[in-house]
């Protein structure tokens, strides 16, 4: 697996509703992939974020299935300080 070969470690932002595929991607790829889980009470994320190197995955569950990833450095950092300071307060 070239994600492996690689060493890309995955930032990965997710909601209660994500959790489950999460921890199963975690399995697969265990320390190469990290979650962070942001309490949502009524409403649910309708997103994924995936964050590593300088690129940023946006991706949707609705149908149709829809996703996109960013390559911008700044835009990386931005999104990885974000999670970093999600993963303190939470």
């Amino acid at each position: 697996m070239k994600i492996k070969q690689k060493k890309i470690i995955f930032h990965d932002i997710i909601t209660t509703s994500s959790e489950k595929n999460a921890k199963k991607i975690k399995n697969l790829i265990t320390n190469l992939y990290s979650y962070k889980k942001i309490p949502v009470d009524d409403n649910d994320l309708p997103t994924d974020i995936l964050i590593w190197d300088d690129k940023i995955a946006l991706i949707t569950f609705s149908k149709p299935v829809f996703g996109t990833i960013i390559t911008n450095k700044e835009l990386s950092q931005t999104f990885k300080t974000l999670f970093y300071v999600l993963k303190k307060l939470l």
